[in-house]
């Protein structure tokens, strides 16, 4: 799963006027461009095209544009409804979940026993003594949420022992995961699905039983009774989850990690244009987290070079006038990437979503980056 580097969209909107979001008016000749410009994407990619992409664009909490090109499966076309596996985008609702239930953990009597972003690591897991260095300080909450632990990513580094083709439970994982030492300094930026997959564990281990979601694990229970179900995302789930019919996926790569539970935490939600508007719209309006998650989530809080930091679940890039809240997703046969523009001083926003079922859609940001350029006209 790659990493987003610093967005082509300070490229294109720092020679433009720096126009108000609000006024963006939507129009039957904007859809059109939108057509043209996803129809152009995949002509560009001649044999290597997914045979669908949904398409979502929003202004200020609409949804002006929610389409699909190509075809889902054989015969069935593709549209804003269509499921996809996306990626690193769930990296969002593991953090939101994590910052969420610790902010109802305020009010546990016992401070020691209380999971707050500072809590060390070795106070939640046993038998992780690799996992601190002579001298630095210890890993905490806030170092996964924030890609600053330096645990290698086990995507890119397969422990030991491991098959990166075959399935891999969750609590075999995690025992290697155990074993592994940071890379580096802890509190600098190393993108690491590592981190996310640990804070899944944390939910695990201290998120709520639910009755609603019998049968769930307590990660998959709390993401779906605490911010799949509110923010009304009906055709939000697992990967794994019977109900689900995603598209039909494309391997551009041979397929690795792509069995449970390699991506528990980091990649293994699977979702629709229609939901993640629905997604990015509550988040915005503050209706299924809290101002102060929000506020943590959108933190430039692990710099990564001049104008691009990781916040919680978000990549923050500055731009002329604006920032914007963004992650990208690459797992077996899918890309994606979701996008959140706000002005600098403005109350509006302006939403962008892409996802395909293709893995290795490396450019699937420029077309992102084409359609906000529409929106922001």
């Amino acid at each position: 799963m790659r990493t987003l580097k610093a967005l082509a969209l300070v490229l294109v909107w720092g020679a433009m006027a720096q126009p108000s979001v609000a006024a963006g008016v939507w129009s039957k000749s904007k859809t059109e461009r939108v057509d043209e410009i996803v129809r152009g994407f995949l002509a560009g990619r001649g044999e290597n095209a997914p045979s669908a992409i949904s398409a979502g664009v929003s202004i200020d909490g609409e949804l002006v544009v929610a389409e699909g090109w190509g075809e889902a499966q054989p015969g069935v076309p593709a549209g804003p409804d269509t499921q996809y596996q996306i990626g690193s985008l769930t990296k969002q609702f593991t953090a939101a979940a994590v910052l969420t239930l610790i902010e109802r953990e305020t009010s546990v009597a016992s401070v020691d026993t209380r999971l707050t972003l500072d809590k060390p690591l070795r106070d939640l897991f046993d038998g992780v003594a690799s996992w601190e260095l002579p001298g630095a300080p210890p890993l905490t909450v806030r170092s996964l949420l924030t890609m600053t632990s330096n645990l290698p990513n086990f995507t890119a580094e397969p422990p030991p022992e491991t098959d990166p083709w075959g399935a891999m439970p969750a609590n075999r994982l995690l025992g290697e995961v155990k074993k592994l030492s940071p890379r580096a300094w802890p509190n600098s930026f190393s993108y690491s699905n590592t981190s996310y997959f640990l804070l899944s564990e944390i939910l695990e281990m201290r998120a709520p039983d639910t009755a609603k979601f019998a049968g769930d694990s307590r990660y998959r229970a709390f993401l779906r009774s605490e911010l799949f179900v509110p923010a009304g995302m009906a055709a939000t789930g697992f990967a794994s989850d019977a109900a689900v019919t995603v598209a039909t996926p494309t391997y551009l790569r041979r397929a690795r990690f792509g069995k449970p539970d390699w991506f528990k935490g980091s990649g293994d939600v699977v979702s629709t244009v229609r939901d993640l508007f629905a997604w990015d719209k509550a988040l915005m309006e503050d209706r299924i987290v809290s101002p102060q998650v929000r506020k943590a989530m959108f933190a430039a809080s692990a710099p990564i070079s001049p104008l691009l930091a990781y916040g919680m679940g978000f990549y923050v890039e500055r731009a002329p006038g604006m920032t914007i809240y963004s992650h990208s997703g690459t797992v077996p046969g899918f890309t994606a990437f979701n996008a959140i523009i706000v002005e600098t001083g403005k109350p509006g926003w302006i939403g962008i979503t892409v996802l395909t079922n293709s893995d290795g859609i490396d450019d699937l940001q420029r077309l992102a980056d084409a359609l906000a350029v529409v929106a922001l006209e």
